[in-house]
């Protein structure tokens, strides 16, 4: 059976989906993974073989689910099974015999070991799938650069003068054969180095040349610029832009390192466009020139030009394979090392320093594993492409003595040493470009996976809401992408402007999911939420958000002045930002500090109260003015005294409030409130009534 191509996971809950991707391949089909999320969307609790087999199906495939023993595996040799092993993890089972098992793992490649092993981990569940007969294979071509089209398109002149630039600096370098074979006719005698007249041209050449390399250098450096800050910029955009959801199945460890990824692929990019449309063009020129000076030599440069393509495509193979694994265990463990330093409190607090720094070790052997493998063949693949590069040239006089040639002087033999020098050296940085083009595909299917997602729609013709009177959720139910079962059921209420409404229930009853509907973060599965009497989809989100302000239960401030942190955009006076600060009852605080307003907040706010947070962030909040003010456990870290002041304040100015809360006494005065339980609706009343008809809010009330 032949070997399964491996494609890397780019998502922790997406294995099932890359195990499909494996076996189509395998089955002849050219299918991107973004083809694949439009199909069967990637949620937080990934995929179970019904739906990979439903997927399956519906492309052609006649699929079955099997329950058994590790033994019947063996029967389904030849075709690539998708394996559940380890009660959570999906693999394709590539080979298996008496001894041993070789699968590839989408987390962390070709995995070979004994049978035994692999007996611990299996479920006891695998998909088989095969093609139907006269199938036609599917065949999608996805571009690794499309990022990068519309720049190109943009700046295809000043491209193209760079191109040219470049050019010239190569095409100078055929000059040296000439100067080569010239020379040595000018050196039949000791006598001719004595005159200095000899030299003067190569001098001029040199100082041409010199000058010719800073100006494709400058420009070269200036279109790089210019192309980073666009992709960047474009990126930016991308990730602001981006449905909430993305960010529930990826890390911030992993994001931050595809960001990272953009900026490495900066010179590459450049590097190899131009060296591989240069080298090509030089290759092209240097065979014309050989096939018209010396036809002799053209069997010598194409067979050894071949044998170099055989032998380094063998190993580039092999560096691709171990730099996409190493890619995924890097991620990781970056990702590890971002969660362990941004839980130090806890971890110290807790006493975990060892097992953190066991976790550390155990994920950074991994990655040096890998690198150490991928470093092998990268230095191989170097060392085959100089050996190849120094000797090839000289060949040609092993050639001459092989095909027994005395046709060539002296000078003719030299000017195709340097001829072949340059060939040689084109081919192999056109090697060399190969060998970076697969990484650059390696770090642009993770990039890619950004600017593919889904962003939210922008619908045409809505509504500019200046006003906010009311506010309906009419039957709204919602389930997170990929899950079946009903986060929040059958949800009604409304609220008008200048109530306050309380949302009250148990850890996990939906609470916090219903505000990210509210806040427009998600959207409805069934059912409508209203502004004003219109549809949600039919208002202008951002003449919605004007009037609203997010206070969440973990409070965020910025590595910043505390004045900057309640002013973002740095818009408001200082009398503005005071009132905003003594209305969130922090501006005493602030005053006692030896910088006040210009005091810096460390990283996450370490160096403050999380009281203290949580009033910097309502300042933020209602510096805004807004007419709806939506607060997520917002006051948890305050004494009772400096929320009843806040909530006063809220009140007297009229403000729309939406709060959720455990501790019942922060809602108790509430017009409204709605009391979820397993995400369903199961009270609406104000405090009193709640408190004499409804049992479990009773038990809430009781329970605080």
């Amino acid at each position: 059976m032949k070997k399964v191509s491996y494609v890397p996971q780019l998502q922790e809950s997406e294995c099932g989906l890359c195990c499909v991707n494996m076996v189509m391949r395998f089955h002849g089909d050219q299918i991107p993974m973004s083809y694949l999320y439009e199909s069967l969307e990637v949620g937080r609790d990934g995929h179970n073989l019904s739906q990979l087999r439903g997927f399956l199906e519906k492309n052609n495939y006649e699929c079955k689910i099997y329950k058994s023993n590790v033994s019947d595996l063996e029967k389904f040799s030849g075709s690539p099974l998708i394996v559940f092993i380890n009660n959570c993890h999906f693999v394709v089972l590539e080979k298996i015999n008496s001894r041993n098992v070789t699968y590839v793992d989408p987390d962390i490649g070709r995995v070979k070991e004994d049978l035994s092993e692999f007996e611990a981990e299996y479920s006891g569940k695998f998909l088989f799938a095969n093609p139907v007969v006269n199938r036609k294979k599917i065949s999608i071509k996805e571009n690794s650069f499309s990022v990068y089209n519309d720049f190109f398109r943009k700046h295809i002149f000043r491209f193209g003068v760079l191109l040219i630039i470049a050019g010239i600096s190569y095409l100078l370098s055929l000059i040296n054969p000439v100067f080569l074979s010239q020379m040595s006719k000018q050196f039949d005698n000791l006598d001719s180095f004595n005159n200095p007249f000899l030299l003067l041209p190569l001098l001029l050449f040199l100082v041409f040349y010199f000058v010719v390399f800073t100006i494709k250098n400058i420009k070269t450096v200036n279109f790089s610029i210019k192309m980073d800050e666009h992709i960047y910029r474009k990126l930016v955009k991308k990730l602001l832009g981006v449905d909430y959801s993305f960010y529930m199945t990826r890390s911030t460890g992993d994001l931050m390192y595809r960001i990272g990824l953009m900026r490495s692929n900066r010179e590459f990019l450049i590097d190899s466009i131009f060296r591989g449309l240069l080298d090509f063009g030089m290759i092209i020129t240097i065979i014309g020139i050989v096939f018209i000076v010396s036809p002799f030599f053209i069997p010598y440069i194409l067979g050894i030009g071949s044998l170099m393509f055989l032998v380094l495509n063998i190993i580039r193979k092999k560096v691709i394979q171990y730099q996409k694994i190493e890619v995924s265990e890097t991620i990781k463990q970056q990702s590890q090392e971002y969660e362990s330093l941004m839980a130090m409190f806890s971890i110290k607090a807790m006493k975990s320093e060892e097992m953190i720094r066991d976790l550390l070790s155990e994920n950074y052997t991994k990655t040096i594993k890998m690198f150490s493998k991928r470093f092998v063949f990268t230095d191989l693949y170097r060392t085959t492409n100089t050996i190849f590069i120094s000797f090839a040239p000289l060949g040609i006089f092993l050639y001459l003595i092989i095909m027994n040639n005395n046709q060539f002087d002296i000078t003719s033999v030299l000017f195709m040493y340097g001829l072949m020098n340059i060939f040689f050296t084109s081919v192999g940085s056109i090697f060399n470009a190969f060998n970076m083009y697969g990484v650059f595909k390696v770090n642009m299917n993770r990039i890619n996976d950004i600017f593919q997602a889904t962003e939210l729609p922008v619908p045409k013709n809505t509504f500019t809401v200046k006003k906010i009177d009311s506010l309906e959720f009419n039957n709204v139910s919602f389930k997170y992408p990929g899950q079946k079962e009903y986060t929040l059921k059958n949800i009604s209420f409304s609220l008008k402007s200048g109530e306050r409404l309380g949302i009250a229930g148990a850890t996990g009853s939906g609470k916090s999911t219903l505000l990210g509907l509210l806040l427009g973060l998600y959207q409805p599965t069934d059912g409508d939420i209203l502004i004003n009497g219109k549809k949600m989809s039919e208002v202008s989100t951002d003449s919605f958000r004007e009037l609203l302000s997010f206070i969440p239960q973990d409070p965020f401030v910025f590595h910043k002045s505390i004045k900057q942190n309640i002013d973002l955009d740095g818009n408001s006076s200082d009398t503005e930002i005071i009132k905003a600060a003594k209305m969130a009852q922090i501006h005493e605080d602030i005053n006692r500090m030896p910088m006040k307003y210009e005091t810096i907040v460390s990283e996450l706010g370490r160096n403050i109260s999380g009281g203290q947070k949580q009033r910097i962030i309502i300042a933020r909040a209602l510096l805004n003015n807004p007419e709806i003010i939506v607060m997520d456990e917002a006051t948890s870290a305050m004494d009772t005294l400096t929320e009843r002041k806040i909530t006063k304040l809220l009140k007297n100015n009229g403000k729309t409030q939406v709060i959720v809360a455990h501790r019942i006494s922060t809602i108790k005065n509430c017009n409204q409130i709605l009391v979820l339980d397993k995400g369903s609706l199961v009270g609406n009343g104000n405090h009193e009534s709640l408190l004499n008809e409804n049992g479990y809010y009773q038990s809430l009330v009781n329970s605080n």
